[in-house]
């Protein structure tokens, strides 16, 4: 037999007190986490207090802390005057400041003095001064000096060593080499006072990148060429440039010349024009002319001619890798050299056609993957039937006409009409729709659990056809049974 099971009665809060400090008065102590007294978790009971998830009355706390009960959490058991004195008293006994989650008599001074750093934590000015006279720093270590102050220490630095500092290189507590860095990235902005002391005293300022000039630049790949016989490779650096990369932005434009630059350059041999493997595109779109009038064909996808590897340059064509200009497009299309990837060969409306003569053939629809005349049927059908693909209103006719279901089969049915054949289904099986159960075409069991889930919205008429059927639509509430 199934009984119904048994709900457990609410022991009101000052029967729980009650408990609390009769298990108190016995015991000498305070019940620990999840500990029980007659029946009742009278620890997790303490921990709710503490932790203030429960809220008790002013007579209630006067009588728990009358009976010796702590009622508050162990993070306030110290004000933050007792917390400094606890600081002190460290300082004076261990000669330093508290490690990271060190603990000291329950209190993590480490995070308490972080805190106070970080200005998370205010103190009064008698702690302050309480702390300082001490020997304990309450101040970050990036708030010790001003930024004049952090030139000042450059400079000092500068003149001590004669040299500027290394990345990470401190000096009397200060990472100066981090702050020189952030000065040259431009991460931290000087007065124009520190930027003339900092360049009086012989410290550079700006990156690296900003050494040389163009035409300082230009001078120097003259001189690598003049000295290697060749022109620099992509990254290779010579006296702090990266003269390849140099090289290269000026073959694709991306820097400008003077005129004067551009003839020294060329005087001296070194080439400033783009390197199309030795052609430019218009003298490839001339060989590809030549080839198709030669070979009556395109060429295969590693075909070479000339020299010229011409069946990845139509390749790149195709795809779009390759921009040409006009004339050479219309110099192609002319010759009769297709330019278009064959997906984007075909037109919508012929690929329609394809598709009415596919279904005249096979008297179907093509099947997931299926391909016809080199064109997935299957997957352009699916972007029509989703929306991904608008028609116009001559292929929609002719799709219908030829029997091609050009709708979702979602959008078959409005929601009333899904409701009638829900009925028709429950009158003629006398029975609700299974979870996946298909009825013409249309999932009735997952209609049925939107409807009982309230994912869709029924009228009024519809609600009391469905019930008058006997059709529930609201949710089969779960009852708790204990088996004897």
């Amino acid at each position: 037999m199934m009984e119904k099971q048994k709900t457990r009665k609410r022991i009101p809060k000052a029967d729980l007190i009650n408990l609390l400090i009769e298990f108190v008065n016995i015991y000498g102590r305070e019940p620990k986490h999840q500990e029980q007294y007659k029946n009742v978790n009278i620890g997790t009971f303490l921990m709710n207090i503490r932790q203030g998830n429960t809220t008790l009355s002013s007579e209630d706390k006067e009588l728990l802390i009358s009976a010796g009960i702590r009622i508050t959490s162990n993070k306030k058991l110290y004000t933050i005057h007792e917390n400094v004195l606890l600081l002190v008293e460290f300082y004076n006994l261990y000669h330093r400041t508290p490690k990271q989650n060190e603990i000291y008599k329950n209190i993590n001074l480490y995070n308490f003095l972080i805190r106070i750093r970080s200005g998370v934590t205010t103190l009064s000015s008698e702690d302050e001064e309480l702390l300082i006279n001490t020997g304990i720093r309450i101040t970050s270590n990036r708030s010790l000096y001003t930024m004049h102050e952090k030139v000042l220490l450059l400079v000092e630095f500068y003149n001590l060593y004669n040299r500027t500092p290394t990345q990470r290189e401190k000096y009397k507590g200060f990472n100066i080499g981090a702050f020189i860095v952030n000065i040259r990235q431009g991460n931290t902005t000087l007065s124009s006072e520190d930027k003339e002391l900092l360049i009086d005293s012989g410290i550079r300022i700006t990156s690296n990148k900003r050494l040389y000039t163009i035409h300082e630049k230009v001078l120097l790949l003259i001189e690598f060429y003049n000295l290697y016989h060749r022109h620099p490779k992509e990254r290779e650096i010579y006296k702090n440039i990266k003269l390849g990369q140099f090289l290269d932005s000026i073959r694709q434009n991306k820097t400008v010349l003077l005129p004067e630059d551009v003839e020294l350059l060329t005087n001296t041999g070194i080439k400033i024009t783009p390197n199309i493997k030795q052609t430019i595109i218009h003298e490839k779109v001339l060989l590809l002319v030549e080839f198709y009038d030669l070979y009556h064909r395109t060429p295969t996808q590693n075909e070479v001619y000339k020299n010229t590897k011409l069946g990845k340059f139509l390749h790149n064509i195709r795809y779009g890798n390759t921009n040409l200009p006009f004339e050479d497009k219309q110099l192609l299309i002319n010759t009769g050299i297709r330019i278009t990837s064959n997906k984007r060969q075909d037109t919508i409306h012929q690929k329609v056609l394809f598709l009415v003569e596919f279904y005249n053939l096979y008297h179907r629809h093509p099947k997931r993957n299926e391909t016809y005349k080199n064109i997935n049927l299957y997957n352009f059908l699916i972007d029509v039937k989703r929306g991904a693909t608008t028609l116009s209103s001559k292929d929609k006719e002719l799709l219908i006409n030829t029997g091609i279901t050009i709708t979702s089969n979602k959008r078959l049915y409005t929601i009333h009409e899904k409701v009638l054949l829900l009925v028709e289904f429950y009158n003629l099986y006398n029975r609700t729709p299974k979870q996946n159960e298909i009825y013409k075409d249309i999932k009735l069991g997952t209609f049925l659990n939107s409807i009982r889930q309230n994912k869709t919205a029924l009228s009024p008429e519809d609600k009391e056809l469905l019930i008058t059927n006997g059709i529930r639509i609201t949710r089969n509430k779960k009852k708790n049974f204990q088996k004897n």
